[in-house]
């Protein structure tokens, strides 16, 4: 079998006239109903992935896709949202939308930011009340389809997306909260987020995904998010992301997401994969403006069979740029985690700066990890640099800790979120760097034990260790 026909997408015998009917049901123009055909033509034509070295890294054989519910009908109640909220501890002043199953169920903007113009609502209301827009913004960006099936897959087939404009120097002091809950096990959620933000505004927003509940199920049981994210930074802006994907062993997780940073617009991204069963992330950032910059921090910890594959791109196409990419992998047991990393700084971008590290921590002998490192440099007076590093942990860690009284358990613990906090140090959010924190705890917990049933609620007996040993575990060895 050659490499290419292995890298093959899960979804099978897709009703040509799916497209139309999503159309049909949001009641869309023909702008958008003609998008959806164009997109779905390229999704039958296009291979899985633009290259045989990325084919070659991606397996989906063992994906049973067939039974996918297209159409979820919306069954929740008044007491389903509350429970939900509890549980997520959202509060009434949240800045929030959420979603259950890719349908929006409640839509919270502080009155204060209303006033101001904040727009923040589902995509396909956004259709409806700014139309015009949204066509301008989304016909500037045409590209995220053209190299890659998934994105096209998502753009032909979407059924849920939210809307959210910072207007023109407009600062929102509190984190603005776009969250997926899945609860039906064969819901297909396929997404399409388009954020704005205009000149001189700031923002910090959560993108969440969790599972309504944790419980092992058949593979014909797999469900199905994919997400295309559509981002542009405005002159002067400055925008904080945090993605948390904590999704059960029963999803198949395919995202897309494309950020472009206009003149002097600042970005930092910090994403940390921990749940689902496969997951396949095509990250890329479009500096476009002079003297923009993106830092992007990517966190993917695998365990049991997990198959994580992210692929990031820094493109500079604009002078002084700087892009900084910065990935920490964890693969337990049996799972997989691949990262594919590129630095691009083209002809038209003079003294940009390009920064690319990539590092692995193995726990297991049956787990893997492959980092690819690249850059492309058109340009002379440019600085540029990449790493990559992939080992078991290390015995002589363990050693010295276990010198220092120490038990074997905590000092691995120690050394796991110890070689993670190499990133989180590095998230200008305070309020992400410990959300971060607490999610990196969690799945080690989780996977440790084997339980399912370990949350953002539940105490773990190790915290207290990590808490009060960490800073001195890392003195130790700086």
């Amino acid at each position: 079998m050659n490499q290419v026909s292995v890298a093959k997408f899960p979804v099978k015998n897709l009703p040509d006239n799916l497209p139309e009917t999503l159309s049909k049901m949001f009641k869309e123009s023909k702008w958008v109903s003609e998008r959806r055909k164009v997109a779905f033509e390229l999704f039958k034509k296009m291979r899985t992935d633009e290259t045989v070295i990325l084919a070659k890294y991606t397996d989906f054989r063992d994906v049973f896709l067939e039974q996918l519910d297209w159409l979820v009908p919306l069954n929740v109640s008044e007491e389903d949202v509350g429970n939900l909220l509890e549980k997520l501890d959202v509060i009434e002043d949240d800045f929030i939308i959420l979603l259950l199953d890719g349908k929006v169920v409640l839509t919270r903007v502080p009155e204060r930011y209303q006033e101001l113009g904040v727009l923040f609502t589902s995509l396909m209301d956004a259709y409806h009340s700014h139309f015009s827009y949204l066509v301008e913004l989304l016909e500037k960006y045409p590209d995220i389809i053209k190299g890659s099936r998934f994105a096209a897959f998502n753009q032909a087939l979407y059924n849920s997306g939210i809307f959210l404009k910072i207007p023109k120097n407009v600062q929102v002091d509190v984190p603005i909260r776009i969250i997926h809950v899945q609860k039906q096990s064969r819901a297909a959620v396929v997404s399409h987020h388009v954020i704005t933000s205009e000149l001189g505004s700031k923002a910090t927003i959560f993108e969440e995904f969790y599972s309504y509940q944790r419980e092992k199920l058949e593979k014909m049981d797999f469900g199905l998010y994919s997400i295309v994210t559509t981002v542009e930074v405005g002159p002067n802006s400055n925008l904080s992301f945090a993605t948390i994907q904590d999704l059960n062993d029963h999803v198949i997780f395919f995202l897309n997401r494309q950020v472009h940073g206009l003149r002097d617009g600042n970005v930092s991204w910090a994403t940390s994969f921990i749940g689902s069963h496969q997951l396949r992330a095509k990250i890329d950032y479009d500096l476009i403006g002079t003297g923009s910059s993106a830092l992007d921090l990517e966190l993917l910890y695998g365990s049991e069979v997990q198959r994580f594959h992210s692929v990031t791109f820094m493109h500079h196409r604009a002078n002084h740029t700087q892009g900084v990419i910065h990935a920490r992998m964890v693969a337990d047991e049996s799972a997989r985690v691949i990262f594919n990393g590129m630095g691009r700084i083209l002809e038209d971008a003079p003294f940009s700066n390009s920064s690319l590290d990539c590092h692995g921590l193995l726990l297991t002998k049956k787990s893997r990890i492959d980092a690819f490192p690249g850059l492309e440099i058109e340009n002379n007076e440019v600085s540029a640099s990449h790493s990559a590093s992939t080992s078991p942990i290390d015995e002589e860690q363990i050693f010295y800790m276990r010198t220092r009284g120490i038990n074997p358990e905590e000092a691995e613990t120690l050394i796991i979120h110890g070689f993670m906090e190499a990133v989180i140090r590095q998230i200008p959010n305070e309020v992400i760097k410990n959300f971060f924190r607490r999610l990196g705890h969690m799945k080690w917990e989780r996977a440790k034990y084997h339980d399912e049933s370990i949350t953002f609620g539940t105490v773990v007996p190790s915290l207290k260790v990590i808490n009060s040993d960490l800073d001195s575990w890392e003195a130790a060895n700086n």
